[in-house]
């Protein structure tokens, strides 16, 4: 993502069994916290190119992400990768 994007973001919590966590509250954190802002429903805006780890936590258990933050104006590849899930690669300059 490039410096200024603001992409969203969901964590959903399951039962073992499965079924979703409804009524459960997502806590976002961003690590450190001088790289971007996390709003209350998921959505980021990276403030300073470098590397940064957004926390999702729900009921206690936390799953994180790790994202790099590109200066404005960068082309190339940009990766967007999901700790055990899935992974999105954009190339040249994403559209968010």
């Amino acid at each position: 993502m490039r410096q200024g994007d603001v992409v969203s973001f969901a964590a959903t919590a399951r039962y073992q069994d499965g079924s979703v966590r409804q009524d459960d509250p997502v806590a976002w954190t961003i690590i450190p916290s001088n790289r971007g802002m996390v709003a209350a429903d998921g959505r980021f805006v990276g403030y300073a190119p470098n590397e940064a780890r957004l926390v999702a936590t729900i009921a206690g258990r936390a799953d994180t992400v790790e994202l790099t933050v590109h200066q404005r104006g960068s082309v190339g590849l940009f990766r967007i990768t999901a700790a055990r899930r899935e992974r999105q690669d954009f190339e040249g300059s994403p559209r968010v």
